[in-house]
């Protein structure tokens, strides 16, 4: 009968405890133990008994917790939890606290975002004290930010760090620019006495302070939030965990992400020296903490110095890596952005020997794994999206039921609606979101020669970037390069129009465009930018009616592509060549230029771009 097993299991789970408590044995055979009494339960009869098994249960999940063994860890603290009653709340105070947070932990880390928010709730209505509070809090704030609710997890974050006593309440840019002097200047003082900045960090001891490890947990929380809905915030949050990690005797785990987020912020801003300083700290300090935060310190570097001075290909297997160890430790969050970096990458820096029928898959494989329908339309994920409609308007054309979509330029099609992107975007603030729409539209306008639109698109990236002012390193590379080559283009639509009252505008952002690839190039990878910058000065001498100057950067532009294994940007180089030949009439060396486009288009997987090339053999070479 089932009541006489459950007895039996009862019986066996007493025994094995009290013989493992006896011998010293506890740990070793908590496990096996707290399953037996879990099988029995429905023989307890006294509450006392049901207390001790709840707390068993505890360490039963905490021990698998620290094991990254999510699925049984989840499964003893909610068993745990459902032991305890409303007043227990008053009379076993610490076993409520404890099994509660690390239920809404445990089932954050699933994915769970519901139930952890329903188990964080009572801590945050129950802690007696700001420490206990912390706890709860982050939780809650992780929560939002899966949930794409920034301005919650904003919002939350600023209660508890005002309980923490820290005040956010001036971001003005008079404010920002000192707190980054006050940064600058306590750096240049940890690298006094003869040691370097990086050896003076290293030699903290470790904090065990409860207080200051929560503090620095909140602020990268808080941090994360802020950089979708408050890109201002997010840079004060940043500096303020730099400094605290330079003014404090000891340092908390949480300093290694500090200093990656200070790596990705000053790549945003161009400041590459600083950058690549602060990721070898950061790379430092993780190694140090035996990569605690491994998942986002390598993720936010590879968005940020690494971006600019390796090869962008390398970036890709760095951030398939960055995925795998995410979703290994069940850092759900940072599994997505890791992949929200990864699909503009693969797709603007072509792996060798790779099409973008193969990014297709792995994209698609991806949403898969990850239910888009998790959160609603808001997750995070439909950043990947986007750029997954992006290539899928580069390979072929595009159809909504069973109507195509006739414009390549249109975000609309099988995967997503640009038109409810944007209602969202807009609705909840995420400016960096509506950064990205307008970057890949304005490359795919100037791809399939939509001029206007193109121009349209430069100037809602212009309006966007004063609000989403801290951008991935990748994306600031395609704004900078396409927007220059689309103000060249621009330029010579407006050759011999005297009414033309915007040509200096266009002169001044290809100029600005071409000046800071060719400073890319220089001081920090040639690979990457050098072709970039020869193909935006043959447009801008072609502008200009300097053809000699044109012709010799157009083939150095081809051959810097071909050399750096960018086969999107050598076919492009090949077209824009045979555009130019075009119209200086020789038609033999422009229809060779643009079948080399064409083939290598192909090549690529973007076929839809291939035909379009094929009308301009048609348009130009007949």
């Amino acid at each position: 009968p089932l009541t006489a097993r459950s007895e039996l299991h009862l019986l066996v789970g007493r025994q094995l405890h009290e013989q493992a408590t006896k011998g010293g044995h506890v740990n070793e055979y908590l496990f096996t133990a707290t399953d037996q009494l879990n099988r029995g339960i429905g023989s307890v009869t006294n509450h006392a008994e049901e207390l001790e098994i709840a707390e068993l249960n505890l360490r039963a999940g905490e021990k698998a917790l620290s094991a990254f063994l999510f699925q049984p860890a989840s499964t003893y603290l909610l068993q745990g939890s459902a032991l305890l009653n409303e007043d227990d709340w008053n009379t076993d105070y610490n076993l409520c606290i404890q099994l509660y947070s690390a239920c809404a932990e445990v089932l954050l880390a699933q994915g769970r975002n519901d139930g952890a928010i329903e188990y964080a709730t009572p801590v945050l209505a129950n802690a007696r004290s700001t420490d206990e509070r912390v706890r709860a809090r982050e939780v809650q704030i992780l929560t939002n930010i899966a949930q794409t609710k920034h301005q919650d997890a904003v919002h939350n974050s600023m209660l508890i760090l005002q309980e923490l006593g820290v005040d956010f309440s001036n971001t003005d840019p008079a404010a920002m620019k000192g707190e980054l002097v006050k940064t600058q200047s306590l750096l240049e003082a940890s690298s006094s006495d003869g040691q370097s900045l990086l050896e003076n960090i290293l030699a903290k001891p470790v904090s065990n302070d409860e207080r200051q490890i929560g503090l620095m947990r909140i602020l990268s929380c808080a941090s994360r939030a802020a950089y979708v809905v408050q890109p201002p915030l997010m840079f004060f949050i940043v500096l303020r965990m730099v400094q605290l990690t330079l003014v404090n005797e000891e340092i908390t785990a949480e300093s290694s992400y500090a200093f990656a987020a200070l790596s990705f912020a000053m790549s945003g801003l161009g400041n590459h020296n600083l950058s690549y300083l602060a990721s070898k700290v950061a790379s430092a300090l993780n190694d140090r903490f035996d990569k605690k935060y491994a998942c986002s310190v390598n993720l936010l570097i590879n968005i940020g110095s690494l971006g600019h001075f390796q090869p962008m290909q390398a970036s890709i297997e760095s951030f398939r890596q960055c995925l795998k160890d995410a979703v290994s430790v069940g850092y759900r969050d940072w599994a997505r952005i890791s992949m929200i970096q990864l699909s503009p990458v693969a797709i603007g820096a072509p792996e060798r020997g790779k099409s973008l029928d193969d990014v297709e898959k792995e994209m698609s494989h991806v949403l898969a794994e990850f239910s888009t329908q998790e959160d609603g339309l808001t997750n995070n994920l439909v950043i990947v999206i986007l750029y997954l409609q992006m290539l899928l308007n580069l390979k072929e054309e595009n159809s909504v039921g069973d109507a195509a979509v006739v414009d390549p330029t249109v975000l609309t099609g099988a995967v997503m609606n640009q038109e409810e992107y944007l209602r969202r975007c807009e609705e909840e603030g995420v400016h960096d979101y509506i950064r990205r729409f307008y970057c890949c539209r304005l490359y795919l306008a100037y791809l399939f020669h939509q001029h206007s639109l193109a121009e349209d698109m430069v100037k809602g990236c212009e309006e966007v970037a004063q609000l989403a002012k801290f951008c991935p390193f990748f994306e600031i590379v395609t704004e900078t390069f396409y927007m220059g080559l689309i103000a060249a283009e621009a330029l010579q639509q407006r050759l011999g129009v005297d009414s033309a009252s915007d040509i200096e505008r266009w002169q001044q952002l290809a100029t600005n465009s071409l000046n800071t690839l060719t400073k890319w190039a220089e001081e920090g990878s040639e690979w990457n930018f050098l072709h970039k910058a020869a193909l935006l000065r043959a447009e801008i001498a072609a502008s200009t009616g300097d053809t000699d100057t044109a012709a010799l950067s157009f083939q150095s532009a081809i051959m810097g592509a071909r050399n750096s294994c960018y086969i999107n940007e050598e076919a492009l180089s090949c077209e824009r060549a045979g555009i130019f030949h075009a119209s200086q009439g020789d038609i033999e060396e422009a229809r060779a230029y643009l079948r080399r486009a064409e083939s290598l288009y192909n090549l690529w997987g973007a076929r839809r771009k291939a035909l379009d090339v094929s009308q301009l053999i048609v348009d130009h070479c007949t």
